[in-house]
C-alpha cells in the first residue's frame, strides 16, 4: 500500500525554508489527494501512483468539482496542484513536475490579477505586498534625504533575491577573493569582492548554507554597481560594507529593523527582506513560461529551489479551505 503522508514529509521536512506541515494542513493533503484518487480509480485503496500519471482525468478534476458539478475557483485548482506537485516532486517525476507546475503559475496569475484590480486591497496591504512604483518612490525619498546606506540596502534587494545576510558583506580585493576560494579559506563569511572592473557578492553564511553552498553573484546591474562602488569608496579592504550612524557593524536582526522602520518612515508600509522578495516577484511583467525562468533565476541567487519560491513566496496566502469540504 501507498503511505501518502509519507511521500508529503518526505518533500515538506526538507524544505528549509517553511516547518513541517501542521496536523491540520496534512488532514487538507490528504483529504484532497484521496479524494482525486477516488474520482480516478473509484477506490479507497490507494495501491500504486499510476493513477495520478491519468492526466485527461486530472485535469477534469481540476476543472470541476464533481460533487455539485461546480466550476471550482482559482483558488481550489491552485491548492488542488500544489499538492499534486508534492506528490510528483516526491516521486522525482521532473517532467510531470515541470508539467503541472506551469498550471500551478497560471492560476496564480490569475488569482494575482483579481487580487490587484479588486477595489478591496486590503489583503495585499497586510501581506506588505505593493506596486513597484510605490517601492521605487521609497527609494525616491530615500535619496532626497540623503539616506545613502538605506538606498543601497534597498536598491540591493530589489536586483537581488538576498535575505538579511546582504548586511554583513565584507570588502575584499577580487585577486585575493579568488586566491582564499581556490585554497578552500572564505572561512563562512559574506564578501562583496572589488576588482577593477568586476564586482562579486559571495555567500558562505547564510540560511540554506549546508544545503547550496557558496553562492556568487556578479554584479551586473549598472545602476547598483555604480552606487555600490561610490558607496564603498571609502571602506577599506577588511572592512564590513554596512555600518550604523556609529560606525558599528550592521547585523541580520540590526538590518532588518532598519528596514521596517525607513519603509514604515517612508511609505507607510513596513518591509523585510522576505516582503521585498515577494513584491520583486509580484510585480514581474511576462508570460508564464518567462516567470518561471525569473524564478529559477532568483532560486540560484537566494540559495533555495524553485518550488520553495512558488509554494512560499509567489502567492500571498493558501486558502485553509477547498471547494466541496
Amino acid at each position: 500500500m501507498i503511505d501518502l503522508k509519507e511521500m508529503i514529509k518526505k518533500v515538506k521536512d526538507n524544505q528549509p525554508v517553511k516547518p513541517p506541515l501542521s496536523p491540520a494542513t496534512m488532514t487538507q493533503y490528504l483529504s484532497s489527494l484521496k479524494k482525486l484518487h477516488y474520482h480516478i480509480k473509484g477506490d479507497d485503496n490507494i495501491e500504486n501512483m499510476q493513477w495520478l500519471l491519468e492526466k485527461e482525468k486530472i485535469l477534469e478534476y481540476l476543472q470541476v468539482n464533481p460533487s455539485n458539478k461546480k466550476p471550482r475557483s482559482p483558488a481550489t485548482k491552485r491548492n488542488l496542484l500544489s499538492y499534486i506537485n508534492t506528490l510528483f516532486k516526491s516521486m522525482g517525476d521532473e517532467e510531470n513536475l515541470e508539467f503541472y507546475t506551469k498550471l500551478y503559475i497560471n492560476e496564480v496569475d490569475i488569482i494575482n490579477k483579481k487580487t490587484k484590480s479588486s477595489e478591496d486591497n486590503s489583503f495585499i496591504q497586510s501581506e506588505k505586498i505593493i506596486d513597484m512604483s510605490l517601492y521605487d518612490k521609497l527609494l525616491e525619498k530615500l535619496l532626497d534625504h540623503n539616506l545613502e546606506t538605506e538606498y543601497i540596502m534597498f536598491l540591493l534587494l530589489k536586483t537581488y533575491a538576498l535575505r538579511n545576510e546582504f548586511s554583513t558583506l565584507i570588502k575584499i580585493d577580487l585577486n585575493k577573493y579568488n586566491l582564499l576560494k581556490k585554497q578552500n579559506k572564505l572561512e563562512n563569511k559574506n564578501y562583496l569582492a572589488v576588482g577593477k572592473h568586476k564586482m562579486v557578492i559571495s555567500r558562505s553564511e547564510y540560511k540554506t548554507y549546508k544545503i547550496y553552498g557558496m553562492k556568487e553573484i556578479v554584479v551586473k546591474d549598472k545602476l547598483l554597481k555604480d552606487n555600490l562602488k561610490d558607496y564603498i569608496s571609502d571602506v577599506k579592504f577588511g572592512e564590513q560594507v554596512f555600518k550604523d550612524v556609529n560606525g558599528l557593524n550592521y547585523t541580520n536582526q540590526s538590518a532588518s529593523g532598519l528596514l521596517t522602520y525607513y519603509s514604515k518612515k517612508m511609505i507607510g508600509v513596513p518591509l523585510s527582506s522576505s516582503s521585498i522578495f515577494k513584491i520583486v516577484l509580484a510585480n514581474f511583467k511576462g508570460s508564464n513560461k518567462d516567470f518561471i525562468n525569473f524564478i529559477k533565476l532568483k532560486s540560484q541567487e537566494r540559495g533555495t529551489n524553485p518550488q520553495t519560491i512558488i509554494e512560499n513566496y509567489v502567492y500571498d496566502k493558501v486558502d485553509d479551505k477547498v471547494d466541496g469540504k
